[in-house]
């Protein structure tokens, strides 16, 4: 955002421009008065005019095409939707009282739509999954810079219609822990982490140059110190949360100890919460070298677990080529003859995989207890961080007194589906546990709102000091964090969020700094409001897709009492290691040899009207009881 200056540097009206919906210019405005530009962080900017229907006796040329909907440039400023323009009349003259939003407004007009399952917010590589090439596709706008930090992160949305600005504002701008900010020139979305946005100054404003008066306004009725955090189904934070709690403390602000004049907490609670603090700390690093530990091995299971699936496959594969046989032959082919060779091809490999499946099934074992035993030492971990250990009855007492909690940290797009492997169930998490942290460090200070008159800086070159304020003038820009100094004792760096520029009165200026990170006003929530009573009606949920946990398989061997085949009872009772399963083929009886990790050669196999006996694993038929075919087809 540039302003214009004159000879003099002193600030001068930009001139404004009428322009259509698609940036066709009209012509430009004249007969223009009260102009209030208002700049803003995170949210929509603003401009007020008043526009004459005569101008020196004369017909404004362009005074009925002041429409809601057209636009308005602010040269080197930025582009302005028009709202509804007010018009009236004093009795001497018509005229037009006109306010404008920022261009980002028309987001709100539209829509996406039907967009489920799992997104990156910016891909190239799979822009049908990259949230900002479909929202740059249905508005019409660009993709500009995208801040390192969000590319490859995954989040799970199901949205059956949305408006574009309040999606991108609230539930991605909370899902992915970033702001987005808008080129109305180049019409492109651009997409920063707080941390990366915004130039911390070496501005100090004091009334020693431009500050003149101040409000002050504190939010400390509305700290939250105690978070809990969740995603959609059940996911929470326990698993990657040292503590081994599903929620987050931070009460760093009244961590002050009580004296005459200030504090909030004893000593005594102080000193624990320090040393609570330095233990956790101290954990930290181990947590993290296990937590990593714990996800390669979660890698090597799936691998593990795939690889056994291929052999599974393969089993049934072969198994099919060798029920074929059987059921062709009523048993086994003829010894000797080609089809024979592929028959006994086949029982060969179902052997071989066999005893490759047995030996994946140790790896898995073995790999799974190596995760057992890493879970272990997390949950030591866990077990040491019980603050039970490190505070007294009467210090969690205090403690309780400061621990405020309201509403969860929600955010349903953190979803574990299970397509997911569990080592990138961990990083989702891990995740989720970040951005509740975030928003923790934000809620347990009081947020911070004040609202300064200065001598417009844009209007003066220095003071009687000699002060420059040429760099102020480029640094002052919303978005930038300044310093106020109040006091003598008293400095605060602040963020800020809102200008408000008279430019037919630039003497003065108002300044509104915050640490929140969004300032709206009756305006710019009535657009929102809009976009959110859309979003109401199109039931825009985010949490379709459920967390599935994927249930461990197991085979676990049948215990049974040893015995033998009771007829009277007409069933049967196995010895310990025996299977009976039923395929397409028939049902199949046999023994696993855990001394020799294979199945006993001595088999059974009942196929349609015939009960087959083997003693070399399918190799050949040795007997049966039912209806044979003999080699010239005689039953």
């Amino acid at each position: 955002m540039l302003f214009l200056y004159d000879l003099y540097k002193r600030l001068k009206q930009s001139k404004m421009f009428l322009a259509n919906p698609q940036k066709s210019y009209i012509g430009l405005l004249s007969g223009i008065k009260n102009v209030r530009i208002t700049p803003c962080f995170n949210t929509l900017s603003e401009i007020h005019f008043t526009i004459y229907e005569e101008e020196n006796g004369e017909k404004n040329k362009y005074y009925d095409k002041i429409k809601e909907k057209r636009l308005i440039e602010v040269q080197y400023i930025g582009w302005f939707e028009i709202q509804e323009p007010n018009e009236k009349n004093d009795g001497l003259v018509a005229y037009k009282e006109v306010s404008c939003l920022s261009l980002e407004n028309t987001l709100i007009g539209k829509k996406i739509h039907d967009v489920d399952g799992i997104f990156a917010l910016y891909d190239v590589t799979d822009t049908e999954h990259s949230l900002m090439h479909i929202i740059s596709k249905e508005s019409g706008w660009g993709i500009g810079h995208i801040d390192n930090e969000l590319l490859g992160k995954w989040r799970t949305f199901s949205i059956d219609s949305s408006q574009i600005y309040n999606l991108l504002t609230q539930d991605i701008s909370k899902s992915f822990d970033c702001v987005f900010t808008f080129d109305t020139y180049q019409k492109q979305i651009n997409a920063y982490k707080l941390s990366n946005i915004g130039e911390l100054t070496d501005i100090v404003i004091s009334y020693k140059n431009i500050l003149k008066e101040y409000i002050s306004e504190s939010s400390a009725d509305t700290i939250i110190t105690k978070l809990k955090i969740v995603g959609a189904d059940g996911v929470d934070i326990r698993a990657v949360n040292p503590s081994g709690m599903n929620y987050l403390i931070n009460v760093d602000y009244f961590k002050v100890p009580i004296s005459e004049d200030e504090g909030w907490m004893t000593q005594g609670l102080v000193d624990s919460l320090n040393n609570y603090q330095s233990v956790y700390n101290g954990y930290i690093t181990q947590y993290s070298s296990i937590l990593s530990t714990l996800k390669q091995y979660q890698s090597e299971l799936t691998t593990l677990n795939s690889q056994l699936t291929d052999l599974d496959s393969q089993l049934k594969a072969e198994q099919g080529v060798q029920g074929t046989y059987i059921t062709m032959y009523n048993g086994t082919p003829p010894v000797g003859s080609n089809e024979y060779n592929l028959y006994l091809a086949s029982v060969n490999n179902i052997n071989t995989i066999i005893t490759n499946i047995a030996n994946k099934k140790a790896e898995i074992s073995v790999k799974q207890s190596q995760i057992n035993s890493t879970q272990t030492a997390l949950d030591d971990i866990s077990f040491d961080l019980d603050m039970s250990k490190y505070f007294t009855q009467e210090q969690l007492a205090e403690l309780n007194v400061f621990l405020t909690e309201n509403e969860e940290y929600s955010d349903n797009t953190f979803t574990v589906t299970d397509t997911m492997t569990q080592e990138e169930i961990i990083d989702l998490k891990l995740e989720l546990m970040n951005n509740g942290k975030n928003e923790l460090q934000r809620a347990s200070q009081p947020q911070y709102t004040i609202k300064i008159t200065a001598s417009n800086l844009f209007t003066i070159v220095d003071d009687n000091q000699g002060l420059s304020y040429d760099k102020w003038k480029e640094k002052l820009v919303v978005g930038n964090l300044v310093s106020i100094k109040l006091r003598d004792d008293y400095i605060i760096t602040v963020r800020l969020m809102k200008m408000e520029i008279d430019l037919d009165n630039p003497q003065d200026i108002d300044l509104t700094f915050s640490n929140a990170t969004r300032l709206d006003n009756e305006l710019i929530q009535l657009g929102e409001l809009q976009a959110q009573a859309g979003r109401t009606a199109s039931a825009l949920s985010l949490a379709k897709f459920g967390y599935d946990k994927a249930s461990k398989l197991t085979n676990p061997v049948r215990e049974f009492m040893n015995g033998t085949l009771n007829a009277t009872l007409n069933k049967m009772i196995n010895n310990d290691n025996q299977e009976i399963y039923m395929d397409s083929y028939g049902l199949h009886g046999r023994k696993w040899l855990p001394d020799q990790n294979k199945y006993d050669d001595s088999q059974v196999w009942l196929n349609n009207n015939t009960l087959l006996f083997t003693d070399d694993s399918w190799k050949s038929a040795k007997s049966g009881i039912g209806k044979f075919t003999n080699s010239i087809g005689e039953t």
